[in-house]
């Protein structure tokens, strides 16, 4: 039974050394059940040996020598012949179960003494996972930290509500991806396949994301560039209306009547991204002065 650790392959993430630490319980326990068959056939072997050796041992500690007379002597003596004679008989199958005993001892001793080493590889295991665990645990909560202190001087210093939402958004989003990157490296199996691994992932999520990129996108050259903000009036593909809400994902217009400037009751929802998908479509914001602008 191969029970030696592989030393070949290190637990480099967390995955790892819970496999690790999982690993180190089951040799443990094989270990365990190994040991206790070895004590049941050790005791096995004891008592094939107690009919051996039982009567050889009453008959001897009953044995004594009495000189009184010499016929007295004679029988002794061919007494004791016989019971070397059996003696000599058994004493093959006897050897042969004590040897098998000594042996079945020292693979007891030997298994002990590696479940030792075991029990203490699984608690430097279990104690490497651990740090590991609460190292990603105090980055996440740092980060947290470093979020709220960055929300509240945000709060602080920038007065305008859509330059706000937008160091929000990016602050959200930085926050995200820091994470994501750390839970990934915290969890990886093998640092030298992160470089592949992260790749494959930037790639899938640019892929699956595409639209919600383009919207944020979108939000960022509709504040920065158009000027667009809460309250003002707007044209976006034909219809006319006051931006309610502006988000980072899309654009929400209270609807207004072109003829008689009153509002229609309706909301129409733009998404962000349509400055990207929709290039042609154009989008007017009104200004003070009576001049419709083409931004």
């Amino acid at each position: 039974m191969n029970i030696a650790a592989d030393p070949s392959r290190a637990p480099y993430g967390i995955v790892g050394m819970i496999s690790q630490v999982a690993t180190m319980a089951r040799k443990e326990r094989v270990i365990d059940a190994v040991i206790e068959r070895t004590d049941a056939l050790t005791r096995s072997l004891q008592s094939l040996r107690t009919p051996f050796e039982a009567p050889f041992r009453r008959q001897f500690s009953t044995f004594a020598v009495d000189a009184s007379s010499l016929a007295r002597l004679q029988q002794q003596q061919s007494q004791l012949a016989d019971l070397v004679a059996q003696a000599k008989t058994a004493s093959p199958a006897i050897a042969a179960l004590i040897k098998q005993q000594t042996l079945l001892n020292l693979y007891s001793t030997h298994l002990t003494e590696r479940r030792s080493q075991i029990r203490l590889e699984s608690r430097a295991a279990g104690k490497a996972l651990l740090v590991r665990l609460g190292a990603l645990g105090s980055a996440i909560v740092v980060l947290l930290g470093i979020r709220v202190v960055v929300r509240k001087l945000t709060l602080t210093h920038v007065h305008d509500l859509n330059t706000r939402n937008m160091f929000f958004a990016g602050e959200r989003l930085l926050l995200g991806l820091i994470i994501i990157i750390l839970v990934l490296f915290a969890f990886a199996f093998d640092l030298s396949s992160m470089a592949t691994f992260l790749g494959l992932l930037s790639a899938g999520l640019a892929i699956g994301f595409h639209d919600v990129f383009l919207s944020i996108g979108g939000y960022l050259l509709i504040v920065q560039r158009f000027h667009v903000r809460i309250g003002d009036r707007v044209q976006i593909a034909g219809v006319t209306g006051e931006v309610a809400n502006l988000g980072l994902f899309q654009l929400e217009l209270s609807e207004i009547d072109s003829g008689t400037g009153k509002r229609t009751g309706r909301v129409v929802f733009f998404s962000n991204s349509y400055v990207f998908v929709s290039p042609a479509t154009p989008l007017f914001r009104q200004l003070n002065v009576p001049t419709a602008a083409h931004t």
